[in-house]
């Protein structure tokens, strides 16, 4: 498996990666150990699903901090807080884990203070998909359950809001990894099925496809029998894949 040092110690000042792939290949993990790289490390916890960063040396985990922004009954917190966050880049605000809103007390939320020895991570970036449908649920009082409620307003909404949001993670002055689930899609030829694509679960498959330009490497992970896992930034014809930095390589 390829080391997290491969891509963050490079002549690029900061580097935006996309991890994606199956289940149980090791992503969390994988970004985990960059902590002993000596980088501070910030999740994005969207998930609730970083207990496995609990095995990691002590040393490692005095450099990360998590923060749990979870969606709540379908309230759209990841989503509400993200803005929050972007839009406070030259400021700091407080976070309450508890209630899950900006308060008086709680922990200390820095953007200003960010530099290129940090690292923040969004785990997942299917999960803050998730947390933008729950902002236009409570936008529009649509209960997004039928495939009518996903119509074209919908999907130029949640296109506007995703793009602005990366755009806005790529600007920040430090690393930003985000993490995300695959999906794969049906190729169908005279009605025929003839095959799939791997794509980056998205709000549709059109926007899956246009995710690579912002990204500078996106990485594509595996589990090859016996379980082994696999690590690759090829782009092939049934997945996205590609690096600015390194030299695509596949096993």
């Amino acid at each position: 498996m390829p080391l997290a040092s491969n891509f963050l110690n490079s002549s690029s000042n900061t580097n935006k990666i996309l991890l994606y792939g199956v289940p149980k290949s090791k992503k969390t993990w994988w970004t985990g150990l960059i902590a002993g790289l000596g980088y501070n490390l910030h999740y994005f916890d969207i998930e609730q699903g970083l207990i496995i960063l609990k095995n990691l040396p002590k040393e490692y985990l005095s450099k990360i901090n998590i923060l749990d922004i979870a969606d709540v009954n379908s309230i759209p917190i990841a989503f509400n807080f993200i803005d929050k966050f972007l839009s406070s880049k030259s400021t700091s605000f407080y976070y309450n884990e508890v209630t899950k809103r900006e308060s008086k007390d709680g922990v200390l939320i820095q953007p200003n203070k960010l530099t290129s020895s940090d690292v923040i991570i969004i785990d997942s970036y299917t999960a803050l998909v998730d947390s933008v449908i729950n902002s236009y649920k409570l936008a529009t009082n649509k209960n997004m359950s039928s495939p009518e409620d996903f119509d074209w307003n919908f999907y130029r909404w949640a296109q506007t809001a995703l793009n602005d949001l990366i755009r806005n993670f790529m600007s920040l002055p430090c690393h930003v990894i985000f993490i995300a689930h695959e999906q794969k899609t049906d190729i169908i030829k005279n009605k025929q099925i003839t095959g799939f694509e791997i794509s980056i679960a998205s709000s549709s498959f059109k926007h899956s496809k246009s995710l690579a330009r912002f990204f500078s490497d996106i990485l594509y992970f595996s589990i090859e029998p016996p379980a082994e896992v696999d690590v690759s930034t090829a782009l092939t014809d049934k997945r996205l894949g590609g690096s600015r930095i390194r030299e695509p390589w596949k096993k």
